[in-house]
């Protein structure tokens, strides 16, 4: 009787994760221009939050172990007061070249927007977080939304300079998507 329990206990477990996986994943290096939409709800409050998740990508050139496996991908999130966009990666990323400040790692590097110069820009980490957030959330969003493509460089550990370029082809339209949720 305990065994069976404990096996359908892993078993539910096991299903639950892959089902939140599965609302987030999309296919790495997909050539789909489609932006997963995705809510969570807070139990406590009931308020939601939306997130417009891009394609997964891998860097431009394969890194070495143990970040050979290393994907990332863009994210708009809002709860309909706030909004805010950061990178995700499946591996903590271990950048070289960063700034302590208080609990976060503060990051400044290159990115190019389409075929534009490339301009410095802030990002912040949290200590063994898996995201890296623009300091600037307005400014970036607007630039997310006219432009169709973002180019990041990261100088991570043991692999240089790093390049992810993110495809913002159907970024606007999810955008539109997830604002007019909260649109009266």
């Amino acid at each position: 009787m305990i065994k069976s329990k404990s096996l359908a206990v892993v078993v539910l477990l096991f299903f639950t994760v892959m089902l939140l996986v599965s609302c987030v994943q999309t296919p790495s290096n997909s050539s789909s221009s489609s932006w997963k939409i995705v809510s969570e709800k807070d139990p406590m409050t009931g308020k939601e939050v939306w997130h417009a998740i891009s394609p997964k990508v891998k860097p431009l050139k394969p890194m070495s172990f143990p970040y050979n496996d290393t994907e990332a991908w863009l994210v708009f999130s809002t709860d309909g007061t706030n909004e805010w966009i950061y990178i995700g990666f499946n591996n903590i990323p271990n950048i070289e070249d960063f700034e302590i400040v208080g609990d976060y790692l503060r990051i400044t590097t290159r990115v190019k927007w389409d075929n534009e110069e490339p301009i410095y820009t802030v990002f912040y980490q949290k200590f063994s977080s898996n995201f890296l957030h623009f300091a600037e959330y307005a400014q970036n969003i607007e630039r997310v939304i006219n432009h169709k493509t973002l180019l990041l460089e990261l100088d991570w550990y043991l692999n240089g300079l790093v390049y992810f370029e993110f495809p913002l082809e159907g970024a606007k339209e999810a955008i539109e998507t997830i604002r007019s949720k909260f649109r009266n």
